[in-house]
């Protein structure tokens, strides 16, 4: 048995999760760098290239497509893959921006929350909760929100396969408390 798989708490390490994590931080400081409608655009660039010519993650996403909407057409399913794509880029891009651009005191120029008054009033009850989300929208931003207004949140995911992607996104997910 070797190390790697003598403990499953213990993330495992390659040689190139450093580097790869010095690329993603590269990425982030040229998003951080460009106007939001030219990184628009670059998002469906990417995502053109992710959901065509590269065909990344292309069989997995299909099958799962065709398991969920078994009446849509390949036209149907191709249009949702380049979608999907192009969210999964714009979320990647949001978390970028997010700590640079949204604070307590400009948040609602970028959100539109339907009845404020009954949210709040959920948040601030002092019993438990429980808020279980999907993978609709940007659930990341919404936990760094929980945060910017000092409202306590943990998040339940798996971790991720790099350890220092993994701890700059944990870094995110708390960055407000």
């Amino acid at each position: 048995m070797d190390a790697e798989a003598s403990d499953d708490r213990t993330p495992r390490r390659h040689w190139y999760d450093y580097p790869a994590y010095l690329l993603l931080r590269w990425i982030l400081c040229l998003i951080q760098s460009m106007e939001v409608e030219r990184i628009d655009r670059w998002c469906h660039l990417l995502g053109s290239l992710l959901a065509g010519p590269l065909k990344i993650k292309q069989r997995i996403v299909v099958e799962n497509l065709k398991r969920v909407f078994p009446q849509w057409s390949p036209r149907q399913i191709d249009q949702t893959k380049l979608q999907m794509w192009v969210h999964l880029l714009r979320l990647f891009v949001e978390i970028a921006l997010a700590k640079r651009k949204i604070h307590r005191s400009n948040w609602y120029e970028h959100f539109r929350v339907l009845d404020r008054r009954k949210l709040l009033a959920f948040f601030f009850d002092t019993r438990p909760k429980l808020i279980v989300t999907g993978h609709i929208g940007n659930f990341e931003i919404a936990g760094f929100m929980n945060g910017t207004f000092g409202l306590p949140s943990y998040t339940v995911a798996r971790e991720l396969d790099n350890p220092y992607v993994f701890n700059y996104l944990n870094r995110f997910r708390t960055a407000g408390g």
